[in-house]
């Protein structure tokens, strides 16, 4: 028992020390915040110049490496991605082949509507109407 209270005193300490010391660590937040602001303009030319020439080589790399895989896709290469989209882009194909054969034979069928209404609009004996009319 004397054990476990002098365990809880000296973290008692321990946490009045801590929170002795926060007014110190608060004073110097306004100094690590101007050296944050700073931190950029601190650096030599010659610390800027190299992490220029990093970017300018990361940058170069990635064009590299999309012009290669740009190419090789453009030559058919067949990794598994490629071959889904291929695979995707034919049947997208021939359902927009179906709907322009659907669209084709609509129109077709539309015209030839038309005709068959003509002809079934006109009369079979056009005589024999007028003998009624002049009849009567």
């Amino acid at each position: 028992m004397l054990k476990s209270e002098e365990l809880a005193l000296s973290a008692g300490l321990q946490e009045g020390k801590a929170l002795g010391s926060v007014p110190r660590v608060a004073s110097d937040i306004p100094d690590i915040g101007q050296a944050a602001v700073k931190g950029p303009l601190a650096l030599s030319k010659s610390a800027r110049a190299g992490l220029i020439r990093l970017n300018a080589l990361c940058l170069g790399m990635d064009i590299f490496f999309i012009c290669k895989d740009s190419i090789s896709l453009a030559n058919g290469s067949e990794t598994e991605v490629s071959q889904f989209i291929r695979a995707r882009a034919a049947l997208w194909r021939s359902e927009v082949d179906s709907w322009q054969k659907i669209h084709d034979l609509l129109c077709e069928g539309l015209k030839i509507s038309e005709e068959n209404k003509a002809i079934l609009e006109t009369p079979i004996f056009p005589e024999r109407k007028m003998k009624k009319r002049s009849a009567t």
